[in-house]
């Protein structure tokens, strides 16, 4: 039998907690912090990120908030990162590359 790569692992860990389940049948390829920011797992195709994003603010009312500077996202909000997590992906920081245990993300953060 096979041993699975410790960074698969990784990826698989914060695959889970930067997605979510809106309802029965919407899954959303992101998860939203308390201040916000979209993170989500991946390098996934900035342009459908933002569409996604946006259909998700407009669900929750978020594009009506008066101190909200809102409109359609695009792919020039967001941005392609790497993040590192010390406490099982429960909160994750920006690393290099190369870091251990450094995964991809999409991110849509300091703008809503």
């Amino acid at each position: 039998m096979k041993t699975i790569p410790s960074k698969y692992i990784e990826l698989d860990k914060a695959a889970e907690a930067m997605s979510a389940w809106w309802d029965d049948t919407t899954w959303l390829p992101f998860v939203e912090a308390e201040n916000c920011n979209i993170t989500g797992p991946g390098h996934q195709d900035k342009a459908t990120f933002a569409k996604l994003v946006t259909e998700w603010d407009q669900k929750c009312g978020t594009s009506e908030l008066d101190w909200l500077d809102w409109s359609d996202w695009t792919a020039d909000d967001v941005a392609h990162l790497w993040v590192v997590s010390r406490d099982d992906w429960e909160t994750w920081h920006v690393a290099p590359q190369d870091a251990p245990g450094a995964v991809p993300v999409t991110c849509l953060w300091g703008k809503r």
